[in-house]
């Protein structure tokens, strides 16, 4: 009645050694399969986002670039 509860022993999945650079080739395989199935639509959103980003980073630039030459260090130091 209580065999179902007994403990049994599981097997170990066998160990694989694997070198790093094929699980790296491997990965890159994968990353390439999954490009592949990728409609054009969310690779132009990917790309859009992309370019969104930049336009983003390249004005938080300027404003601190701006802002860094507005300030008065000396006066503020003191």
């Amino acid at each position: 009645m209580f065999r179902r509860y007994q403990k049994q022993e599981v097997p170990q999945p066998p160990r694989i050694d694997a070198d790093p650079a094929e699980l790296a080739l491997k990965q890159r395989q994968r990353a390439e399969t999954v490009k592949r199935q990728m409609s054009q639509a969310e690779m132009a959103e990917i790309q859009r986002e992309a370019k969104r980003m930049d336009k983003l980073l390249d004005v938080r630039m300027e404003l601190h670039k701006r802002l860094l030459e507005t300030l008065n260090l000396a006066a503020i130091d003191k």
